[in-house]
């Protein structure tokens, strides 16, 4: 089986950025253990791209274990892409339209 290679939207890097803008003002520890989380959940998706829920269609989703953000993603052999990080309180369709 050929390595997946992981590709990330860049509205993904966009939410991703907003993110760290937002932990920066709070405190720059806090965007760094952030960036430190996604990191670590980006790495697991890559080591184990089919272990996490499918909530629409193709789209999986896994959530950060210390930050409230999913990840959401799709597994297009031999790519994993990342479509959005969002807030776990907003809406997932959010994601949805990045897939289409």
């Amino acid at each position: 089986m050929e390595p997946f290679t992981v590709r990330i939207r860049r509205q993904a890097l966009a939410d991703v950025g907003a993110v760290r803008k937002w932990y920066r003002r709070i405190d720059t520890s806090l965007e760094d253990r952030f960036v430190i989380e996604l990191n670590e959940t980006l790495d697991r998706i890559h080591r184990m791209p089919f272990a996490y829920q499918v909530i629409y269609g193709s789209t999986r989703r896994v959530s950060l274990r210390k930050f409230p953000y999913n990840v959401y993603y799709l597994v297009q052999d031999p790519k994993i892409i990342v479509l959005a990080v969002i807030p776990q309180k907003r809406d997932p369709a959010l994601a949805m339209h990045a897939s289409e």
